[in-house]
């Protein structure tokens, strides 16, 4: 049995120096066509100071299709399937200031969902949570806005509904 060893086609530094070029156009570009170098600073600017929002929620497709809402409309996203998860996001990234939560995940439970804003809260306190859940009773409400959270959403909802909130809870 001969031993077969494999060499990529493409070395890593192949595809660096392209990947380098091809950002070295774009910044050409700008500075051509642009209003020089303002522009591309600009732009970077506004990419480093826009808001995060964490979106909590262990049904990947809502998560997915929030994401992708919100991407179109230039917001930066991360998306969390356990409560364990969005609390590391939270301790890691110190832009996050919104977080939509499902209070009923399966790692915590709805009393452990609950007690999941209080966490957060605790973390980042003058960060916005709005909680959602497909079983929101008048009890977990309640107990979700004494906590901490702005709003309550009932599953399913509509994306307009929560764009407003969102909009006026980091504009404000």
């Amino acid at each position: 049995m001969t031993s077969v060893s494999y060499t990529p086609a493409v070395s890593y530094n192949a595809i660096r120096s392209r990947w380098l070029r091809g950002l070295n156009l774009v910044w050409r570009l700008l500075y051509t066509h642009g209003e020089g170098w303002k522009c591309a600073g600009s732009l970077m600017a506004q990419v480093k100071t826009q808001p995060r929002v964490l979106i909590v929620d262990d049904e990947e497709d809502l998560c997915w299709t929030l994401t992708k809402i919100l991407e179109d409309l230039n917001y930066q996203v991360l998306s969390a399937h356990t409560g364990k998860s969005a609390l590391r996001h939270l301790q890691n990234d110190k832009r996050i200031r919104f977080t939509l939560l499902d209070v009923r995940l399966p790692d915590v439970g709805e009393a452990g969902g609950l007690s999941l804003i209080k966490k957060m809260k605790s973390i980042r306190p003058r960060m916005s949570v709005i909680a959602m859940s497909a079983f929101g009773s008048p009890f977990v409400k309640t107990q979700a806005k004494r906590l901490g959270a702005v709003a309550f959403l009932d599953k399913p909802f509509r994306v307009e509904k929560l764009l407003k909130l969102l909009r006026e809870t980091i504009g404000s």
